[in-house]
């Protein structure tokens, strides 16, 4: 799956959680460790580091 499919997925699932999806609740922790994942890669590409949040 390219990068921007990962993304996409993500945010499907992350709109599901919002919706207090009973399935995606059940995958919580897994859903906000690849959210995580991903704005660490997005910095990254960006060259901004953990220490360059707001």
């Amino acid at each position: 799956m390219s990068f921007a499919g990962e993304i996409v997925a993500v945010l499907v699932e992350l709109d599901s959680l919002r919706r207090r999806d009973p399935d995606a609740l059940a995958r919580r922790e897994e859903i906000l460790a690849t959210k995580a994942e991903l704005v660490e890669r997005i910095r990254a590409d960006q060259g901004l580091s953990a220490a360059d949040q707001p």
